[in-house]
């Protein structure tokens, strides 16, 4: 079935571009700037680390949730316009409040209505727009407060203190966890998650195309 026309970019829509190869893939913020078919004219907003023939996941965020296709650099125009040539069409990912990364980021997670005073440690934490699953123990059950400080991005970033409530606390395999769903975020909050989650899944979608995120957090 094809897609619906609203599904997929359009000129002039932003997109993420991943670029495959080197020693490790680089995303750029980018642009659709022309559809000619059987080929895309794509803009960085930044000089790009591709180059002809480089790899290449296009990723557009849309109001049902994220699409990529993955394609070739045919020609290399200028550092920051290449003409792409695409390898597969666009395919779904998962919906906004679905979609979910595991990700490493300056984080702590407080019981009760107050957030940590302590420093943030890096670390690795599951999250989506609605939820988050944390590695490690901590004395809640299920309904309790908690607050989840994290810094979404560089450590230059700003902190953000996300209150949620508890919905599960286990230990599958040995491993203590606790996931919590978001009361209430601000729009700013879902965007700030969002782009986090975004930038993982894409790396995760140039590496391994086929893979599931399993589903809903919460």
């Amino acid at each position: 079935m094809p897609e619906a026309p609203e599904s997929v970019p359009v000129p002039g829509d932003a997109l993420l571009v991943l670029v495959l190869g080197g020693a490790a893939p680089a995303i750029h913020p980018g642009q659709l700037r022309y559809d000619r078919g059987r080929g895309l004219i794509v803009d960085l907003a930044e000089r790009g680390s591709w180059r002809r023939g480089s790899r290449v996941v296009l990723a557009h965020v849309g109001p049902g949730g994220l699409r990529s296709r993955t394609g070739v650099v045919g020609e290399l125009i200028s550092p920051t316009r290449a003409y792409v040539v695409p390898s597969a069409p666009w395919k779904p990912s998962d919906r906004r409040e679905h979609i979910r990364a595991t990700v490493e980021l300056d984080c702590d997670l407080a019981a009760g209505d107050a957030p940590s005073s302590g420093p943030l440690i890096r670390r690795p934490v599951e999250l989506s727009a609605s939820g988050f699953r944390w590695f490690g123990p901590l004395p809640v059950a299920v309904g309790d407060p908690v607050v989840l400080s994290l810094v979404p991005g560089t450590r230059s970033a700003r902190r953000i203190d996300l209150r949620a409530r508890v919905v599960r606390v286990g230990a599958p395999d040995g491993r203590h966890e606790v996931a919590g769903a978001f009361d209430s975020p601000s729009t700013a909050e879902v965007d700030a998650l969002l782009a986090v989650v975004y930038r993982a899944r894409l790396v995760a979608l140039g590496a391994s195309p086929g893979a599931s995120d399993g589903g809903p957090i919460v």
